[in-house]
């Protein structure tokens, strides 16, 4: 899904997209920026939504119900459709997951990727 505002005629605006991964506790933080993005003229700012397929194909093949699959492949498809529509001056990626398959896009578009950890997460693996 990509939502973005009409940005009024001859007014070229920075063009930024952020894919947003939903589920868990993501839904929350992409709510935030969300309503951060709408109160923010400054920019076009697009919105894709990331959510777990319910496809029945996805369901029976053991590599396609990876999550890690899933998300970048869905991520990988709508930022593709995206950039055949325009350019993009920057991209937010969250998560990392959402992020694996975008490897050439990223070396396009300036990005950033917003990775998830909790606390004891950070504590265990961030020296790593």
């Amino acid at each position: 899904m990509i939502a973005e505002r009409a940005t009024p005629p001859g007014l070229d605006l920075p063009q930024f997209l952020f894919v947003l991964e939903q589920t868990q506790g993501h839904v929350a933080h992409s709510r935030n920026l969300e309503r951060l993005l709408e109160s923010d003229s400054r920019f076009e700012a697009g919105v894709v939504h990331v959510r777990q397929s319910t496809e029945a194909l996805s369901r029976h093949v053991p590599l396609l119900r990876n999550w890690s699959w899933q998300a970048s492949r869905s991520a990988r498809t709508t930022l593709k459709r995206r950039l055949k529509r325009g350019k993009l001056d920057g991209l937010l990626i969250h998560t990392q997951v959402a992020a694996l398959l975008a490897k050439d896009i990223m070396r396009v578009v300036p990005t950033v990727i917003s990775m998830d950890a909790t606390p004891k997460n950070y504590d265990e693996m961030g020296a790593y």
